[in-house]
């Protein structure tokens, strides 16, 4: 039979038993090699074969892989268990599956998905033939969402899930060895304000060098966690004395106390701790967890800055602030809430030029309830905000009113809290109101505290010039109890500053506090800014701020806060320029 003869039946063969044309079964064998690592090994381990997708996952040259056995891949991460299984598996003539880890010539790890084949002798197989797939993205996904489940991807500590987990298992061996333990809770104070004004991305690298500080002032077998946000979490296994946890607070207090330099800005970072012992404060984990954070929130409360022990009244304080809360979310449509006024006095001619609308609750059986008792449970809630709407819309009703019995120059101040302020909608809310109750513009005057101007100065900015475009008065409230910057204060579009009655309180015979009003006084003057003066209450104290040219005054001396009526009252009858008054 002639050579050509012989190729064309053995091609021939060839396309009957596969299927394929002799070019396509090439086609088919090229994609093979594209795609799959394809290995031949002995009884001995030792390769025979090995494709070119083989040695280029692995990183080995056909030479390097050929007469070696398959050690050369051996990342050590398979047990010896797991490789005599596998090995029984095809040494007995059955296909064997499975997943491999193993270590390129570079050093680094591929995973391959794969499946190993004897080639049978007789009964007994003297070859093998492996094929794999490179599954190396789809592990590392797999291993970064396993990790993602149990550490915090930002600082690299561990989370809340992983915390809670060695949580239980600390629990558990404290019992075992009757031994005590401790939890801390650290809440950064004040950190929302840093991210809003300085951005989340040196936000997150505080985050970041917190966790680092942290960890510095722990025991090897202390953990911290991210618990999220600006919370962390600390567990203290093998732990009794109340003594060792308050040294370990100032230990984090002063490792906080240090600024964090991050590129061109030193930030000054303090955190508030809530301390939870057990078994003393609770047997679980859950229970120790809540108890902590109710320490923690109490000491926000007192101040910030501050470490407390969790003792059993703060259910008793947490119940009556959940009551509290609840009553609130009806306050309004049961008509418990109330607007007080308050005069604003020109201290130039005694006159009330405006009023100052300050929010009250009188609460069925229990009377007036100080809103120093409410607002934050407002504010923390959310319901300041159809709280504040109400106020608003009621203040300006009210000065719509006044201004109808012949008051027509009387301004309505109402306070603006930085939640509604920060509210997408809260320049059109206003200008909403202003329409239907009738009220032009420039008669409200809408107060914000020095702490809302830290925040995005920019959006800030662009806000207050909107809501000067359409008229209203604006005022910083509290001024010199916050942080800002007086550079900015040339970039707000603000029409007088409000002296914080802590500086009024001791004009008269501090030096110290008559020096911070003088200076106030004369910084908003030459930056053509009015000036009140709120809490005065005594007769030195209103004669100095008149030699000092202050503008307006507003306290006790003149007028408590009275219900609508009363205030009406004071508009048409009481004058300040009264013959027995020698202020004017």
């Amino acid at each position: 039979m002639s050579v050509i003869k012989r190729k064309y039946i053995c091609k021939k063969d060839e396309e009957e038993r596969f299927g394929l044309t002799q070019s396509e079964l090439k086609a088919l064998l090229h994609a093979l090699d594209q795609s799959l690592l394809v290995a031949i090994f002995d009884r001995e381990g030792v390769y025979q074969y090995v494709n070119s997708k083989f040695c280029e996952v692995s990183q080995y040259g056909k030479r390097e892989l050929l007469g070696k056995d398959q050690s050369i891949l051996d990342s050590g991460c398979h047990s010896k268990k797991f490789l005599e299984k596998m090995w029984r598996t095809i040494i007995s003539g059955n296909t064997w599956k499975g997943e491999l880890r193993n270590r390129r010539k570079g050093g680094s790890f591929f995973w391959v998905g794969t499946t190993i084949t004897p080639f049978l002798n007789g009964r007994k197989p003297d070859q093998y033939l492996m094929i794999q797939t490179d599954i190396t993205k789809y592990k590392m996904a797999e291993e970064r969402a396993r990790y993602l489940t149990q550490y915090d991807p930002l600082t690299g500590i561990p989370n809340r899930t992983q915390f809670n987990d060695f949580l239980t298992h600390a629990l558990a061996e404290a019992e075992k060895h009757q031994q005590s333990m401790a939890i801390l809770v650290l809440d950064l104070d004040r950190f929302k304000m840093t991210n809003d004004r300085l951005g989340h991305t040196i936000g997150d690298q505080v985050l970041e060098m917190v966790a680092g500080r942290l960890r510095k002032c722990l025991r090897e077998i202390d953990l911290v966690a991210r618990m999220g946000g600006d919370e962390f979490a600390i567990l203290l296994p093998d732990i009794s004395k109340d003594q060792d946890l308050i040294l370990l607070t100032e230990r984090i207090f002063n490792t906080l106390e240090h600024p964090f330099q991050i590129e061109s800005h030193e930030i000054m970072i303090k955190g508030s701790f809530g301390i939870s012992s057990y078994p003393n404060d609770g047997e679980d984990a859950e229970t120790l967890l809540k108890n902590a954070e109710l320490a923690m929130y109490d000491a926000k409360k007192e101040g910030k800055g501050r470490a407390r022990f969790y003792v059993p009244q703060l259910h008793k304080r947490l119940h009556q602030t959940l009551k509290i809360e609840t009553a609130l979310s009806h306050a309004i449509e049961l008509e418990e809430l109330e607007l007080y006024y308050q005069p604003l006095v020109s201290l130039r001619t005694g006159e009330i030029v405006g009023m100052e609308a300050l929010l009250r609750w009188d609460r069925p059986g229990i009377g007036l309830i100080s809103p120093e008792e409410f607002i934050p449970i407002a504010e923390e809630t959310g319901l300041i905000l159809p709280i504040g709407e109400w106020v608003l819309k009621t203040a300006c009703e009210q000065n719509r009113v006044w201004q109808g019995n012949g008051h027509v120059a009387l301004t309505i101040a109402v306070n603006v809290s930085s939640l509604q302020f920060e509210q997408e909608d809260f320049v059109e809310m206003v200008a909403l109101v202003i329409k239907e109750t009738c009220l032009e513009a420039h008669s409200l005057k809408l107060e914000m505290t020095e702490s809302l101007f830290l925040k995005n100065t920019e959006r800030i900015i662009e806000r207050l010039h909107r809501l000067k475009d359409m008229g209203l008065k604006l005022s910083i409230d509290d001024f010199g109890t916050g942080y800002s910057s007086l550079g900015y204060l040339k970039r707000f579009p603000i029409d007088s500053l409000k002296i914080d009655r802590s500086f009024i309180n001791g004009i008269a015979e501090n030096e110290d506090d008559a020096v911070l009003a003088k200076t106030i006084i004369a910084l908003a003057h030459n930056l053509r800014l009015d000036v009140i003066a709120e809490g005065i209450e005594t007769e030195e104290q209103l004669i100095f701020l008149q030699e000092h040219q202050c503008d307006i005054g507003q306290g006790y001396l003149f007028s408590r806060p009275v219900p609508s009526e009363n205030a009406g009252t004071l508009l048409t009858k009481k004058s300040y320029r009264r013959k027995e008054t020698k202020y004017w």
